[in-house]
């Protein structure tokens, strides 16, 4: 358990600003997008909305991992990590990540509300 996926934030040795790998949390982002897109898409094509609610649980699961457990436990951002490791490290503020998982964990609550249908005209 000593891997630097299971560290919780770390810090710079000359700064106590906690902060993320932003190449870690952009490919975790990149990932969203495409998996959002395929549900979504399969939405608006077919009629399907299952795939976009059994998303948007996955995605309240894993804002709600980051936001109220640890960020480094949350399944995306560990594959993210391995996707760039080799890349430079970038750093990013807890403080503005925190703040962005609060706004989409609000949107997620929002967006998981019971999803309606209505008839289809003639």
């Amino acid at each position: 358990m000593n891997s630097s996926i299971f560290q919780s934030e770390p810090k710079q040795a000359d700064d106590e600003v906690p902060f993320f790998n932003v190449c870690a949390v952009r490919a975790s982002a990149g990932m969203l997008l495409f998996f959002a897109f395929l549900c979504f898409e399969n939405a608006w094509l077919p009629g399907n909305s299952q795939p976009t609610w059994t998303f948007m649980v996955i995605f309240l699961a894993g804002i709600s991992i980051r936001r109220f457990i640890k960020p480094p436990y949350a399944p995306r951002l560990i594959i993210g990590q391995r996707v760039v490791r080799r890349n430079q490290v970038g750093c990013v503020g807890a403080l503005q990540k925190r703040l962005a998982w609060a706004i989409s964990l609000m949107l997620a609550l929002t967006m998981l509300r019971p999803i309606q249908t209505t008839p289809k005209m003639l």
